[in-house]
């Protein structure tokens, strides 16, 4: 589900992507100005979305309005409306990768072990018959 409709205006999401954005004026419109980049993980405040009709064979879709939690930058930012989840999903996204990063992890070291324990035996047998330099056995 999209975080622009499960998010009350004013309410917060979270990036789910690294981006970058230009600042917007009131009409939704770029403005001059820098660049600012967002992180996976950032918090920001939606405050509107509206949607982008171009380019006409594929539109780009719904774009949120939002303003960085930063209180320092008093700038309004646009980007599509899926690089962000609401609240919400943003805990259960981190719970879930969380939980199988554990078993990943495991399974990883289990695997390396069988691995190992593979050449080892491999080792303890006859070694196979090798070419020198000059072609003899």
């Amino acid at each position: 589900m999209s975080a622009i409709a499960e998010t009350e205006p004013g309410g917060e999401m979270v990036c789910i992507l690294d981006f970058e954005a230009r600042p917007r004026d009131a009409n939704d419109r770029p403005i001059a100005g820098r660049r600012r980049a967002f992180s996976t993980g950032e918090h920001v405040r939606y405050l509107r979305h509206f949607f982008v009709h171009e380019p006409a064979d594929n539109p780009i879709g719904y774009m949120a309005v939002f303003r960085p939690i930063d209180s320092k930058d008093e700038n309004l930012y646009g980007a599509k409306h899926d690089y962000f989840v609401s609240l919400d999903h943003w805990e259960n996204l981190k719970e879930h990768f969380v939980s199988n990063l554990i078993v990943i992890e495991r399974d990883v070291a289990e695997r390396q072990q069988q691995i190992m324990s593979y050449v080892l035996t491999k080792l303890k047998g006859k070694p196979a018959r090798t070419r020198t330099r000059e072609g003899k056995r």
